[in-house]
């Protein structure tokens, strides 16, 4: 049976990641490949806090639970990253004619973005009661690829103040986080399936005329916008400031900066005045 990358790409990457084989992709659209000497984070709330999803979430995914506090802040960037997807998916031949599929796929993935929040027992729980399902429901080919991915069996669970270090792999668009720059457990995949929602997200700035340094701009802010954890792993901590947010969409031409700057809201963000910490990312730099 042949797979098609340009088809597929989203699924080979996950395949690649939860079995942890390195991805070799193209560097051209890399915006970072170098480790820097520190990160300058921000601290931004409690890694263990639980909030409601917002409401134009819920419409999106039709789910209605608490989720991580993180998950509900990052709530407009996240949905648009599954709308990316679902998009990137459409491109299969004939998957059109399986809109239960797509169904199953969209609710899959907005329960990866979502997890249940039980600030009580201190745990996240993703709901993938329909993982199996989605994929029974969809094309045989596409039934085959999504089964290899191992999704099902690999999705994180536990006490919410867990700590992990990042996903190893060569992402196509995302810089890799230093190993030492430790993340939530629950926000394991998302810089992944912000990756994958890139490729979509280019051709649009594309389409709507943004210069190739205003495309950098923005893929920066997409990548960082996944929040990681402090040094003492007691809190949340990110690097994307107002002014980077600001300056990023602004550079865009204005018929895209409409659409979203309802995603992206820059205001909520840190400013770049605020206190912060530098975290170095490589335990052999040295300290000033």
């Amino acid at each position: 049976m042949q797979f098609k990358p340009s088809q597929f790409y989203a699924l080979i990457v996950i395949v690649a990641t939860l079995l942890s084989v390195k991805v070799t992709a193209s560097n051209s659209n890399n915006i970072n490949s170098l480790t820097p000497h520190w990160i300058r984070g921000y601290p931004i709330g409690s890694i263990h806090s639980c909030k409601k999803i917002p409401q134009a979430a819920i419409n999106y995914c039709g789910l209605d639970h608490s989720t991580t506090e993180v998950n509900s802040f990052l709530a407009p960037q996240l949905t648009i990253t599954v709308y990316h997807i679902l998009n990137i998916v459409n491109l299969i031949p004939n998957i059109h004619d399986s809109n239960k599929c797509i169904k199953s796929i969209k609710q899959l993935y907005c329960n990866l973005i979502f997890p249940r929040c039980n600030i009580t027992s201190n745990q996240i729980i993703f709901n993938t009661s329909n993982c199996y399902a989605a994929t029974s429901r969809c094309p045989p080919i596409v039934d085959s690829v999504i089964r290899q991915t191992a999704l099902c069996q690999n999705i994180p669970t536990g006490p919410l103040n867990t700590c992990v270090k990042p996903l190893k792999i060569h992402y196509h668009y995302c810089p890799n986080r230093p190993s030492l720059v430790y993340v939530p457990k629950f926000l394991l995949l998302d810089r992944l399936l912000i990756d994958i929602a890139a490729k979509y997200q280019i051709n649009i700035l594309k389409l709507g005329g943004a210069k190739e340094q205003c495309i950098q701009k923005f893929l920066n802010l997409m990548c960082q916008a996944t929040p990681f954890c402090s040094p003492d792993k007691k809190s949340l901590m990110t690097s994307v400031t107002k002014q980077m947010c600001y300056e990023a969409i602004n550079c865009l031409p204005k018929n895209l900066q409409i659409g979203l700057k309802g995603y992206y809201k820059c205001a909520q963000h840190p400013n770049a005045s605020s206190p912060h910490v530098h975290i170095y990312p490589d335990a052999n730099l040295k300290r000033p």
